[in-house]
C-alpha cells in the first residue's frame, strides 16, 4: 500500500460505518418505530367541567396512514386498544390514508369495517388531514 492509499483506508471505513448507521435508523424509523401502539391517560381537573363528566373518555386517533405503516392487521389491533378503553367519544384527527397509497374496494372496506368496530357510547368523529385529502372516498 502507498502512502495515498493508507490515507484513503480510514476515509472508506468511516464512509462504510456512517451508510451503515443512516440505513439502520431509516430501517428501524420505517418498520419497527411506527409499528409501536403508545396509550397514554391523562385526568383532567377542573371546576370548569361539570360532575357528570367525571370518568368520561375521549381517545385521540391520529396519522394512521394506512396502506403504508399500517395494514388490516396493525389497524384491527388498534381498534382493539381503543375498546378496551371503553371511551365515550373517538375523535381521528386526520391522516387515516397515506397519500401514496392506492385505494381499491378491498383496503376501503377494510378501513370501514374496522372503524365501524369502534365501540363509543357518545360518537366517534373525524377531520381529514393532508394525506386524506387525495381521496374523495373521505368524505
Amino acid at each position: 500500500m502507498n502512502e495515498e492509499e493508507k490515507k484513503k483506508h480510514p476515509i472508506i471505513k468511516f464512509l462504510i460505518i456512517f451508510v451503515l448507521i443512516i440505513t439502520a435508523i431509516l430501517l428501524y424509523s420505517r418498520f419497527i418505530a411506527t409499528k409501536g401502539l403508545v396509550t397514554k391517560e391523562y385526568k383532567i381537573t377542573s371546576s370548569n367541567i361539570q360532575d357528570n363528566f367525571h370518568g368520561f373518555k375521549i381517545v385521540h386517533i391520529s396519522d394512521i396512514h394506512y396502506g403504508r405503516t399500517t395494514d388490516k392487521k396493525d389497524l384491527e389491533k388498534i381498534v382493539n386498544e381503543i375498546n378496551l378503553l371503553k371511551p365515550d367519544i373517538v375523535v381521528l384527527t386526520g391522516d387515516l390514508i397515506d397519500k401514496d397509497t392506492e385505494l381499491n374496494e378491498t383496503l376501503k372496506s377494510e378501513i370501514i369495517e374496522s372503524l365501524n368496530s369502534i365501540s363509543v357510547t357518545v360518537g366517534k368523529y373525524a377531520i381529514s388531514g393532508n394525506h386524506d385529502t387525495n381521496f374523495s372516498e373521505w368524505e
